[in-house]
């Protein structure tokens, strides 16, 4: 039993090995690069309900009143406020123990608000401390120029590949010559959401994971976006 399993074993060893393919003069290397960066333009979310207690009734075309009307007093742009959708939602109420429960529905509607004025943005969400709103969530974050960022990433990751490359040719006494191949490694890459907004109001619900704490947010509370991009790269040694 013992001189099979150690055969098994072996086995499994010369599998394994013979696996392993490579091309003779040549050095296989993983380079990356990143960069963070503060968005230039921010979307919010803001959901709206009617309100209906006993000392309230707002319809949900009052509410939507009210909305535009803090929009437009801070001079917000209808080119940048799109409906997100709309829906209801039921409320119980209990009556007494002899009338039992009301069930009464409760209309509803998201807009998604666009800024690149940061400080707009703080006395926005300051306004929106009405019984009407539900919630404020984060949404899209971006830069203008995320297509330059994106392909400069890219091209300080290959540098950063050949540049290992030839260091580790070096100290084998070698030198690198052409690039062979280039790849971008699936899951190693692309565009994460690294921004926060941790000095805004409570009732602004943060709705994307942090990805770096250590970098510290700017003046309006707002952390970086983080690119992040990683390449393999084969190269001829001499």
């Amino acid at each position: 039993m013992k001189h099979f399993i150690a055969i098994l074993l072996l086995f499994v060893s010369l599998s394994s090995a013979a696996q392993v393919t490579y091309q003779n003069n040549t050095i296989k290397v993983t380079g990356s690069a990143q960069m963070y960066f503060e968005p230039n333009e921010v979307h919010l979310l803001v959901s709206l309900t009617e309100v209906k207690n006993k000392n309230q009734n707002l319809g949900i075309q009052n509410v939507r009143l009210e909305f535009f009307k803090i929009c437009n007093d801070l001079n917000i742009s209808k080119s940048n406020i799109n409906l997100g959708s709309t829906g209801s939602n039921s409320l119980t109420r209990r009556l007494s123990f002899w009338k039992g429960d009301k069930i009464e529905v409760l209309q509803s509607e998201s807009y998604d608000v666009k800024f690149s004025d940061f400080k707009k943005m703080l006395t926005f969400i300051d306004k929106l401390k009405q019984p009407f709103v539900k919630a404020v969530n984060m949404g899209t974050q971006k830069h203008s120029k995320m297509t330059e960022f994106r392909k400069q990433v890219k091209i300080d990751a290959v540098k950063a590949s050949r540049e290992k490359a030839k260091y580790l040719a070096e100290a084998s006494e070698r030198t690198i010559g052409k690039t062979i191949y280039i790849n971008e490694i699936e899951g190693g890459s692309g565009f994460m959401l690294g921004a926060n907004y941790n000095r805004l109001s409570n009732s602004l619900t943060q709705s994307t994971r942090r990805l770096d704490d250590e970098k510290p947010a700017n003046a309006f509370g707002v952390k970086p976006l983080h690119i992040r991009y990683e390449v393999e790269m084969i190269c001829e040694l001499k």
